[in-house]
C-alpha cells in the first residue's frame, strides 16, 4: 500500500499526460478540431456572440493553444504544423463558409423559423444565423492562427532558403491581425446631408444596411447608435444626371414567389442606340434595327418613312416611340413587330416562341425617374483644415481614416444625399499581408529553385573531389 497521499493524486494525471502523449496523429487533429468547436459552442452558452467577443475569444484561445502545444508532452506543436492537420482545419473553415454562404446570415431571430421550418430554430441556437462571429469559428481561427506560429517556429531560424516560407506565414499573421481589427474596430454607418449650409458631425450605425438601435425611450421608441466622425462634413451641391433619353429597352427576368405567382424583376437596362448588339444574361442578345419616333398604326407610309434613319429618329422628340427588335437566342434570329413603348404591345418574350413561362421579356418603355448617374459636392473640416471633394457611386472619398460612398438620394428633394461611412482600421494590414503571402510564394517559386540549383552546383565537385 502507498501510504503517500501526493503520489496517489499524481499517479492519475501523470498517466492522463501519457494518454496525451502517446494519441496517434489522427486522434490529435481530431481532438484540436471537435474540441475547439465543442468550447466555442459551450462558451456561447455564457457570452454573447458579437465582433467584439469573437476577437477576445479567439485571441485568448489561441495564446493557450499555443501554450499547451509547446507544453504538452508529446509532438502536439508538430502535429499543427503538419499537412494533415492544416487539411482538416481548411475544410472545416471551408465548410463554414459554404453555411454562411447558404444561410441568411445577419436576419431577424423570428425570420429563421419561418423561412426554415423546424431547422430555423436548430439554426439560431448553433448561431449559424451569424458564423463568421459565433465563437466555435473563433476557436477555429484561433487553432489556424496557433498552427501557423507553431509551423514558423519549428523552421526558425530564418534562412534564405526559408526566407520565402517565413513570409508567407508573417503574411498570413497580418491579414489575420488586419481581420481581428475590423471585425473588432470597423464602423459602418449612413450620413444624411442637405445641401443647406448645415454640417454633421456623427453617423448613424447600420449593420447589413438596417439602422442598429442603442437602447428605447419611455415611448418604447428606438434610439439609433451613432458614432462620431471626428470632423465636420458639409454637402455644397449634390447633382443628378439623368439619361440623355427618357425611355429604354428593359430585360427583365423571373421569379417564382412563395404564393406561386411570378415577379418579374429588372436584370438590365439599355439605352434605345439603333444597330448596337447588347448580350443580355443567359448569352442571349438582341440589336434595335428600327426605331419610330411618333408610330401610327395602319399608317404604314408614315411608319416606313421614320424607320429608315433609325440613327436620326433616336435624336428627335419621342412623342409616341416604338422599336423593331432583332433578338438572337441559341443561334437563331428573330425579328419582333413594332414594340409600342406607350401601349400594351410593348414587350417580346426571350425566346420569342416560349409557350410557357420564357427566360425573360424585353420591354421597350418609358423610364419612371430613373437616373444615370448621382454626385455629391462635400467639403471636410477637421480644425482650421477643410478638403473638397467629389463623391459618385464609383469615386468614393477617404478623409481621416473614414471612407464616404455615394448610395442614395431623393429625386423629390434635389437638396438631400445619402452616403455610406467606413471606419476600416483593420483594412491596411489585410492588404500588407496579401503582398507578403505574394512576395513569400514567389521568392519560394523563383529565388528558392535558384538558391536550390547554386548549393548543388558547390556541393557536387567536393562530393567528386572526396571520393
Amino acid at each position: 500500500m502507498n501510504d503517500n497521499p501526493s503520489a496517489t493524486a499524481v499517479a492519475p494525471q501523470a498517466s492522463k499526460l501519457q494518454a496525451l502523449a502517446g494519441m496517434s496523429e489522427q486522434s490529435k487533429v481530431v481532438l484540436l478540431v471537435a474540441g475547439a468547436m465543442v468550447t466555442g459552442g459551450l462558451l456561447q452558452l455564457f457570452v454573447e456572440p458579437g465582433p467584439k467577443a469573437l476577437v477576445a475569444a479567439g485571441a485568448i484561445a489561441g495564446v493557450a493553444t499555443f501554450v499547451l502545444s509547446r507544453t504538452l508532452p508529446g509532438r502536439w506543436r508538430e502535429t499543427m504544423a503538419g499537412f494533415r492537420f492544416t487539411s482538416v482545419l481548411l475544410v472545416a473553415l471551408g465548410l463554414c463558409a459554404i453555411l454562411g454562404t447558404l444561410i441568411l446570415q445577419g436576419r431577424p431571430l423570428q425570420e429563421y423559423p419561418a423561412k426554415y421550418g423546424v431547422v430555423g430554430d436548430a439554426i439560431v441556437a448553433a448561431r449559424l444565423d451569424d458564423v463568421f462571429h459565433s465563437l466555435w469559428f473563433g476557436c477555429l481561427i484561433a487553432l489556424f492562427g496557433a498552427a501557423v506560429v507553431n509551423s514558423a517556429l519549428l523552421r526558425w531560424p530564418v534562412k534564405l532558403r526559408s526566407l520565402g516560407f517565413f513570409t508567407c506565414h508573417l503574411g498570413l499573421l497580418t491579414t489575420l491581425l488586419g481581420a481581428g481589427l475590423s471585425c473588432a474596430f470597423a464602423v459602418r454607418g449612413r450620413v444624411d446631408l442637405l445641401a443647406d449650409g448645415s454640417t454633421v458631425n456623427r453617423v448613424h450605425v447600420t449593420r447589413a444596411g438596417q439602422p442598429q438601435a442603442k437602447g428605447y425611450d419611455a415611448a418604447g421608441n428606438a434610439i439609433l447608435a451613432t458614432a462620431p466622425l471626428g470632423f465636420e462634413l458639409r454637402l455644397d451641391r449634390f447633382d443628378l444626371v439623368r439619361y440623355a433619353t427618357e425611355f429604354r429597352i428593359g430585360y427583365y427576368e423571373p421569379r417564382k414567389l412563395p404564393d406561386g405567382r411570378m415577379d418579374w424583376r429588372l436584370k438590365a437596362s439599355f439605352d434605345p442606340e439603333p444597330g448596337q448588339r447588347h448580350l443580355l444574361p443567359g448569352g442571349s442578345s438582341f440589336t434595335l434595327t428600327r426605331l419610330f419616333s411618333d408610330y401610327r398604326p395602319g399608317d404604314e407610309a408614315a411608319n416606313l418613312a421614320q424607320g429608315r434613319d433609325a440613327a436620326k429618329t433616336v435624336k428627335q422628340e419621342l412623342k409616341n416611340p416604338a422599336a423593331v427588335l432583332q433578338v438572337a437566342v441559341d443561334g437563331s434570329a428573330v425579328t419582333s413587330p413594332p414594340l409600342v413603348a406607350l401601349g400594351e404591345s410593348n414587350y417580346l418574350p426571350v425566346p420569342p416562341d416560349a409557350r410557357q413561362v420564357p427566360r425573360g421579356i424585353l420591354a421597350f418603355e418609358k423610364r419612371d425617374e430613373e437616373a444615370k448617374s448621382y454626385q455629391s459636392h462635400v467639403t471636410a473640416i477637421a480644425g482650421g483644415v477643410s478638403q473638397k471633394a467629389l463623391v459618385s457611386v464609383n469615386d468614393p472619398f477617404t478623409f481621416e481614416g473614414w471612407t464616404f460612398y455615394q448610395v442614395n438620394y431623393d429625386p423629390r428633394n434635389p437638396k438631400y444625399s445619402g452616403l455610406d461611412a467606413v471606419h476600416d482600421p483593420g483594412v491596411n494590414f489585410v492588404f500588407v499581408g496579401f503582398a507578403l503571402i505574394i512576395a513569400g510564394v514567389s521568392y519560394m517559386f523563383y529565388v528558392e529553385r535558384h538558391l536550390g540549383r547554386r548549393r548543388r552546383a558547390e556541393v557536387e565537385p567536393k562530393v567528386k573531389a572526396a571520393v
